[in-house]
């Protein structure tokens, strides 16, 4: 990438940067628009019943004060969409690309894609309904094949609003943020699942304990007793034990299915390669940022012990 097209997009960085905050602000008022408009439109009406004048010269003052502010809210939150979606276009074309190929071999990368549904399902350790994502890459680590991308997944339930019998959809996320599929040379003679438990309810109903305590609190394994010791081994253990430590940020799970498929899901709510809801300061940042996090991903798969 040339030293101009650098420049170029440090500018519109900064020009993102610029934007975002002022978008933050709209985006605040936004999401209290309907209480805003609720209350310009009620209190004057109220105020109208005391005293009309008072009430008609108020109704005024809000409606003249309160559609230019709606307009200028509505304008810097279609900027900030703008402006972020020229810049992803500029770091997908000239940035992913070679930063991928720092990392992996024989890389195919498509913005849009998502791992086929079927194989995140036979890697879940989750139930879930519906699953949507992007920035889907493939290629090799190390000699190891591989698949991942950001991915969504989760159900709807249809609840009670009111007491009018009326209903409405609340989606329920089950997971959110990167989903690796290897291709190992690993042939368990059963399913082994693990989940990092960070809260206090277990997460599967009959885990298999290790004689790591360390282990033992941060995450629970399920699945046949002989596969699961000659899966995660001690030394496997420690190092899961010290990729999970150096970050802090997401919840590690694992899925190793009896074909030699290995699922690494990395809960964080987290998008890769996110530019809307960012700031950089400048190419650099941004690309070492995007280092950092797949950094991360290596260094869990790095943990397992199959490279």
């Amino acid at each position: 990438m040339s030293q101009n097209n650098h420049s170029n997009l440090d500018e519109q960085l900064k020009r993102h940067g610029e934007i975002t905050k002022k978008a933050k602000i709209a985006n605040f008022f936004i999401n209290r628009t309907k209480l805003a408009f609720s209350i310009c439109i009620i209190l004057p009406v109220i105020v109208i019943f005391i005293n009309d004048l008072l009430g008609i010269l108020l109704l005024f003052l809000m409606y003249f004060g309160a559609v230019p502010f709606g307009i200028y809210v509505i304008f810097r939150h279609h900027q900030h969409q703008k402006a972020s979606k020229d810049v992803r276009a500029k770091v997908v074309a000239e940035i992913i690309p070679s930063i991928l190929n720092e990392f992996f071999q024989n890389v195919e990368y498509r913005p849009d894609g998502i791992i086929p549904e079927q194989e995140l399902r036979d890697t879940s350790i989750w139930r879930w309904d519906s699953v949507f994502g992007s920035d889907y890459i493939k290629g090799t680590y190390k000699g190891l094949p591989f698949q991942l991308c950001d991915a969504q997944a989760g159900w709807t339930e249809r609840v009670p609003r009111g007491d009018n019998n009326r209903y409405e959809d609340v989606y329920h996320y089950a997971f959110r943020g990167q989903w690796v599929i290897l291709q190992t040379v690993l042939r368990p003679s059963a399913v082994i699942s693990v989940a990092e438990n960070t809260g206090r309810t277990s997460v599967f109903k009959n885990a298999v304990e290790t004689e790591n305590v360390a282990f033992n609190e941060r995450f629970e394994v399920a699945g046949e007793q002989t596969s699961v010791f000659e899966v995660i081994t001690p030394p496997v253990m420690e190092r899961l034990l010290a990729a999970d430590a150096a970050d802090n940020g997401s919840k590690l799970n694992l899925c190793f299915l009896k074909d030699g498929r290995v699922g690494v899901m990395l809960e964080n709510g987290k998008d890769l390669f996110d530019v809307e809801g960012r700031s950089f300061q400048d190419t650099a940042a941004m690309c070492q940022q995007f280092r950092d996090e797949l950094r991360i991903i290596t260094n869990v798969i790095d943990a397992l012990g199959l490279v």
